[in-house]
Formats: structure tokens, sequence, C-alpha cells
């Protein structure tokens, strides 16, 4: 054995010691009876009907823990929770459900993307006789109540509801295990729950000897599949029969969620995935093998983590946020856990957007409880990012999505403002702030910053003036439309005593060279009342402090939002 090979096991070794640590053992054989890892994380998402109607009010419970969610945004820290197929139990105060199995990674923001389970069937058998109950036109089953101990006058209810929608194929994981512990990786074909129960709600068992018959037909068989059984104490499909032909029917032996999958030995792989060197952030792409197809999603900083077939040449498949195929890379998984290196990605106008902002409180300072989200009214989607300052890409359709910043603790929602990957400009500046939701203004002078309230705006015919409510700040461009303007074309007047300690005064409104802004972008002009007007601008300016008086060169950047 060579020196690396020692030095890994020696490590692997150490790691299973530990009741708490993450293990990263890239060269290490696949074993039975994986130790489970265990890891800190945060988690992000949202809740949704099968409509895509999104649910504001739910509970969610993850390991004994429960979290109430009032404003339809998961945003939760995670202690101790599974790195592979961490199970969380959703519920709705009128009693709807649905369970997730995730995969997170260690110390990052995860994001889960969740629908609610369809509502059960119920059937009730008060005879004896076969009785054939459909899931779905691929599954059902062939029942006789006289199979369970039950008093010959008891009546056998059965709760059940199918769960092979295409929307839930994701959340419901990918881990498995087969009868010797080894770890798998299952791409979900057909799944459904089902509950035996008596007259008084109680379960109700089969005999002995007797099982349910599962029936089947036009399953998508490939090199191996099965009937699995979920384990909800550790997130885990359990292999309960091969399958080896697309029709026929197989048996279980109590109550509980299966699912018929395409299954193979499994490995954990690692990467993360990069944008012009930036994180790609909540990217979800599809992983495809000759054996199976599962999805998976990056984190806030773009790391993923997944169950990959081993040994295998897989397709990456990523799209944008409406499922519209964007690229296509390769990787070839190896004979243990392993992490790969960074996947970089080729940009497309219009498909990633580069938010690179900070998020503002009332007194303009950065803000710790407050989280960006981001709405795409294409895919009704919402993405959460619970940071003071974003830097990193996201995926978006060909269109405006929709910007805004939330206080989690008081519940305070700021202005919202549309946005799209074609502006020559960066978003900068985001608040939480409902005091301003009719705008606010954002200026910074060397290092000193101040917040100011809604400017004024109005076009004299020639130029644009925004300007603060006790006219401390003017600021002005030749023209009434979005685009870059040139330093002639802007002019400023500030006369702000209380603008930091020493105050600041400047007098440009009439100079036909302009004061020194030589960026400034409008991204946002308003032609109608409740439109957006926003400017972003940048300069070196003469200046003087009001008090010492002390005149000079000062870096100014700003950025005004007004509303008509």
């Amino acid at each position: 054995m060579s020196k690396i090979n020692v030095f890994l096991y020696f490590i692997l070794v150490l790691s299973m010691t530990s009741c708490y640590d993450e293990y990263d053992n890239t060269e290490t054989q696949v074993i039975e009876d994986e130790p489970e890892v265990f890891i800190d994380a945060h988690l992000v998402g949202e809740l949704k009907n099968l409509d895509d109607e999104r649910v504001n009010n739910f509970n969610l419970v993850i390991n004994g823990n429960s979290y109430d969610v009032d404003d339809g945004i998961i945003n939760v820290d995670l202690d101790y929770v599974q790195e592979i197929g961490q199970n969380i139990i959703f519920n709705t105060a009128d009693g709807r459900d649905a369970f997730m199995s995730k995969t997170m990674v260690k110390n990052d923001v995860n994001y889960a993307s969740v629908y609610l389970f369809p509502e059960h069937q119920i059937m009730e058998l008060d005879t004896e006789g076969h009785n054939e109950i459909e899931i779905n036109d691929r599954s059902g089953f062939t029942i006789n109540k006289d199979q369970f101990n039950l008093d010959p006058s008891s009546i056998l209810s059965i709760k059940f509801r199918d769960l092979s929608l295409n929307l839930l194929a994701n959340q419901l994981g990918q881990r498995g295990q087969n009868q010797a512990g080894e770890l798998l990786v299952v791409d979900i074909q057909n799944a459904f729950e089902i509950h035996f129960h008596r007259t008084d709600g109680s379960d109700a068992a089969l005999k002995d000897g007797e099982m349910v018959t599962v029936n089947y037909n036009s399953l998508s068989i490939r090199e191996k599949s099965g009937l699995f059984r979920y384990n909800d104490e550790n997130g885990t499909w359990q292999l309960i029969s091969q399958i080896d032909n697309s029709e026929g029917n197989t048996g279980i032996l109590e109550s509980g969620y299966y699912a018929f999958a395409n299954y193979l030995p499994a490995v954990i792989v690692k990467s993360q995935l990069k944008l012009d060197q930036k994180p790609v952030a909540f990217q979800l792409f599809t992983i495809e093998s000759p054996g199976l197809e599962i999805q998976t999603r990056t984190t806030i900083s773009g790391q993923w983590i997944a169950l990959l077939p081993a040994e295998e040449e897989l397709e990456l498949q990523f799209t944008n946020a409406c499922g519209e195929n964007q690229q296509t890379l390769s990787i070839m998984s190896g004979t243990g856990h392993e992490t790969i290196g960074t996947i970089s990605l080729e940009g497309q106008p219009g498909n990633y957007l580069l938010l690179n902002t900070q998020i503002l409180d009332c007194n303009g300072e950065a803000s710790s409880s407050s989280v960006a989200i981001v709405s795409n009214n294409e895919n009704n989607s919402q993405l959460i990012f619970p940071q003071q300052m974003i830097n990193t890409y996201i995926p978006v359709c060909d269109n405006d999505v929709s910007i805004s910043a939330s206080d989690q603790q008081s519940g305070d929602v700021g202005p919202v403002i549309n946005w799209n990957s074609m502006m020559n400009d960066e978003l900068a500046i985001l608040s939480s702030c409902e005091e301003f939701e009719e705008g606010f203004s954002f200026i910074k002078i060397d290092d000193t910053e101040k917040t100011f309230n809604a400017f004024i705006i109005n076009f004299d015919g020639e130029r644009t003036v925004l300007e603060s409510l006790d006219e401390e700040f003017k600021f002005t461009f030749k023209g009434n439309a979005t685009g870059s303007y040139p330093e002639a074309d802007v002019n400023i007047r500030i006369d702000d005593k209380d603008f930091g300690d020493k105050g600041y005064y400047m007098s440009c409104l009439n100079s036909d060279l302009g004061c020194g802004i030589n960026h400034c972008e409008v991204t946002h002009y308003a032609q109608e009342n409740g439109q957006w007007t926003r400017v972003s601008f940048s300069g070196r300016s003469w200046m003087q402090t009001i008090d010492p008086a002390v005149a000079g060169y000062y870096d100014i950047e700003g950025v005004i939002m007004a509303k008509k």
C-alpha cells in the first residue's frame, strides 16, 4: 500500500471514531453500513402547492425540533443533521403534509423547494374477497380483508396516495440501501404511500405469512431496479425486492412509503460550480448516466454534494430557471467518495444574473436579520439569501426578476425592484426598511455614509431632478430615459451639515463640464405613477467639509431610488 493510501486510510479511521465531525475520504472504497455523517448547516427555501402556489403558513420538523413559518420563507439554522438524506417533515394547519429527504453541504446555505403531497384517498373494506386498488396507471394493489388480524365485524380502512408526480421526484431523495447495508443511489420512477387501519384508527397488521400484492406495469427498467420502502429515521430508501421486468407483481408487509426505482452502487461526490470565478448559487441541474437520472442543487456558495453511481461517465445538464438546457458537461466518478475540482460554466446572456448587493436597515446599516428575496414570475420560484453581503450568480430566465429584502425579526419588507441580467449595472443596495416603500438614497463620501428617505423627482423639460425632502442633496442629469450619462450631463449640489461628523458642501449645479461623476447609470426611469427611477453613480468631486471647512477632492458614490 502506498504512503498516500495509508494516510487516507488513517484519516478514515479517525473520522469513524468521531461522533460529530465530517469526513472527506476522497479515495476510499465504498464500505458496507456507511457511518452517518452529521453536520451543521443552514436551510432556506419555500413550500408550494402542486399548482405552484406558495404556502405562507406551515410547520417543519427536523430531528424532533419544530420550526414555524408564517411568511412563506424557510430560513433556519440546523445543528447536527445528516449530510446525506436528512428527513424533514412539513405540516400545514389544515392537515396537509409532505416530507423531504435532503442532502446538505456543511456550514453552507442549502436550498429546498418542496411541494405538499396530494390528498389521501380512502377505501373501506367490510367484506372478504379480493379487491383491486389503483394507485396510478402504472401501479396498484390486490388486497383482501381476511389477510389482516381483524375481528370479522371490523372494517379495514386503507389510506393511500400517488406520489409519482415529477414535481415530487427530487424531494423524495436519492439515498438507498440494499439488504447488505451498501450505499445506493436511487432514481425513483413510481412512488406511493399506503396505510392500513382498523375502525378505531389504529394500525392493522397482516397475519403471519400474508402480504399485500403490488401490481406494476410500464416501468422504465434499467440496469438494476427494485421496490424500496422509506425509512424516515435515516432518510433512506431500503431495498425490499428486486424488479427484473417492466410488468409484474411483488409484495409488501406493512404500511409506509414505497417507490419503484432504478438504482446503482453509490459514491458521494462534492464539487463547486462557478461562473467568471464567482459561485453560482442555487443552480438546479441533472446528472445522468446509462443507469439512472437524478437532480441536485448548489448551495449559496456554489458547492454541491450528491450521491452518484460509482465508476460511471456522468453527463451534467445545466438549465436556466425556466428549465431550458444551457450547457452540458461530463465527469467520471470513481470507486470512492471524492471531491472533484471546480466546474466552470460558460455564461450566456439572459441566463445568469450577478447579484452583488448588500442589505441595509432603516438606519442605513448592514442588517443581520434580513434576507434578500429573488422572485421569478416565469416559474414562480423564490430564492432566499440570508446574508448581509451577496456576491454570486443566480440562474434566471431571459426576463425580469423581482428583488426585495425582508427583515425576519420585524416582518418588514422593503421596496421591490425589477431587475434582469442585461442591465449595465449592479444592484449594489437593497433595504429591508418598510419606511422606504416610496424609495431611499444611499450616499457615500469617502468613508462617510448616509441614507436618505425618498427623494422628490421632477423633469423640467431638459433635466431630471432628484432632490431630498429638506433640499440637502440635489442630483440632476440631462435627459429622461434609462442609459449611461456622461460626466458633463451630471450635476450635484450638497449642503448637509449632518452628513457625518463634519458635514459636506458642494455647489456644482451649473457646471457645463460636470462635477467629476464619471459613472452615472440610470437603470429605471419612471414614465407612470408608481414606477421607479433608479440611478447609481460614482466619481471624485471637489467639495468641502463644513465643520471644520476643509476643501479638496473627495470620492463620492451612491444609489438613488425614487418612486414617481
